[in-house]
């Protein structure tokens, strides 16, 4: 059957990512801020004194280890790249934020019945209990975190509806993170229609919405 009947409720306009990104930059520029506020408002020191009474300086502290491996890029960038009625430009400033981003993952995929774009009670169920565990709930306690939420439809029908599909399937579960997974911090909705991203022999497998996080 094709996915040709989104739920009867009307959908509110999904934020674009490159709203996403802005808000991403946000806060990495606020962050900024508050730091060089800290250092300029620390007392002036006589440099000549700390050098003589602190001869050997302590080591540097080793940068940190990226905690998102190349693959994990790579299946960021993919999806990018399959963006609906995204223009070049905000494509590129994604794949400069995918690449600077300190942590990249894919929490949860979410499942929907054929031609319905509202999730059932089963899924309902697993997302709120996946929602208490790890590594979940720690995402959850970090206000730094951005929910990035990608709705797709499978291959059957006009794309053009395929894509109206996926949008309303996003903020179905956008919807379920605010009222029953008490997910506070910022959530992006990104309609993807149906791209050749998963099994194309099992329609089943494009029927989802993907729950990403990022954090910057």
């Amino acid at each position: 059957m094709p996915e040709n009947d989104p739920s009867s409720t009307k959908s509110p306009s999904p934020s674009g990512p490159a709203v996403f990104v802005f808000a991403a930059v946000g806060l990495i520029l606020l962050s900024g801020a508050v730091v060089l506020g800290w250092k300029l408002s620390r007392p002036k020191m006589d440099l000549p004194s700390i050098v003589a009474t602190t001869p050997i300086p302590a080591p540097a502290a080793p940068p940190e280890k990226p905690s998102v491996s190349s693959a994990e890029r790579q299946q960021v960038l993919k999806r990018i790249d399959l963006m609906p009625n995204v223009t070049a430009e905000n494509k590129e400033r994604l794949y400069a934020y995918v690449e600077h981003a300190k942590n990249l993952q894919r929490l949860l995929t979410v499942s929907f019945e054929i031609g319905r774009t509202r999730i059932s009670d089963k899924e309902t169920a697993r997302v709120v209990k996946a929602s208490k565990q790890m590594p979940f709930a720690g995402v959850i306690r970090d206000p730094a975190a951005i929910f990035v939420v990608l709705g797709y439809a499978d291959q059957r029908g006009e794309e053009k509806k395929n894509v109206q599909i996926s949008t309303v399937r996003a903020t179905s579960v956008m919807e379920l993170l605010r009222k029953h997974c008490a997910v506070q911090n910022v959530i992006q909705t990104v309609p993807m229609g149906s791209p050749e991203l998963f099994n194309p022999k099992d329609p089943a497998e494009n029927r989802v919405a993907e729950i990403w996080t990022v954090q910057p």
